[in-house]
């Protein structure tokens, strides 16, 4: 049986702390608890992305700031690649973003009106 080609994401917060950056693993909730989100569609570097943490329960807006590929090894039980679901895998590092409309005052202009 061919299986779609699926990507299995694992997230990793990147924040800042003196001499350098800490990278906590955002646990994503799946039917295998395995931590990951599997889509044929990860998000690419620039996106912006909603993520709830299972273990922190928190859910938080994330900008995408980098991703590594990970294939199958030749011989591996994920072989041919494509073959099945549990290939590729891709590590996405995200650092805390405000929301898509972040830009917007709180008090939206109105128009005038016609005199």
């Amino acid at each position: 049986m061919d299986f779609p080609v699926a990507t299995r994401c694992q997230f990793y917060h990147r924040r800042a702390v003196p001499g350098g950056y800490a990278y906590d693993c955002i646990a994503i909730d799946s039917p295998d608890m395995g931590g990951a989100l599997v889509t044929t569609h990860p998000p690419a570097v620039g996106d912006r992305i909603g993520l709830t943490d299972r273990d922190t329960h928190g859910p938080g807006i994330y900008l995408v700031l980098e991703r590594c590929w990970q294939y199958p090894a030749y011989g591996s039980v994920a072989w041919p690649y494509g073959k099945s679901p549990e290939a590729p895998i891709v590590q996405v590092v995200v650092e805390a973003a405000e929301g898509l409309f972040r830009d917007e005052p709180e008090e939206a202009p109105t128009p005038e009106a016609p005199s």
